[in-house]
């Protein structure tokens, strides 16, 4: 009898510590608020790479629509710029559509267009076609929205 009840009071004791472990209020895991913090600043870097994208994007686009090229201007110089932003911009234009910003994974699509034309025309491209290049841009104002967007971009401190 005596085991017995031993046996039973370290039942009821064990019933009673699993019951007061489950109702305990243990401290909060730190895990997700760093997880939090690595997502926020990854979207930080991102923003502030994508700020650097289109300010070099928006200077190419300059001097491509206000260089002379009738008197023989080379192109190539354009052609090898605009192929590396073509491929930087691709991969920003992806972070950005998985961070949900459709506004600037349009802007960077948009942009990705004329670049990826740019970085393929011919080295002895004629005049009419960039003429029609930079009214593409210009229909499309590319360079106001890309100086819009960098601005506030940076306005709001990203």
């Amino acid at each position: 009898m005596p085991r017995l009840a031993v046996a039973a009071s370290l039942g009821v004791l064990l019933v009673a510590a699993f019951a007061a472990g489950r109702v305990w209020d243990r401290p909060r895991e730190a895990a997700p608020a760093i997880a939090v913090a690595d997502e926020t600043m990854s979207e930080r870097l991102l923003r502030a790479e994508v700020e650097d994208h289109l300010e070099r994007s928006q200077r190419m686009l300059v001097e491509l629509v206000n260089a002379d090229y009738t008197i023989g201007a080379p192109i190539a110089g354009e052609q090898a710029r605009a192929a590396d932003l073509v491929a930087a911009g691709r991969l920003y234009r992806r972070s950005a559509e998985q961070v949900g910003d459709a506004e600037i994974g349009g802007l960077l699509e948009d942009l990705e267009r004329v670049l990826v034309e740019v970085a393929n025309v011919p080295a002895d491209i004629a005049p009419e076609e960039i003429a029609r290049l930079r009214q593409r841009i210009d229909d499309q104002d590319l360079v106001f929205r890309v100086r819009v967007v960098a601005r506030e971009m940076n306005e709001r401190g990203w």
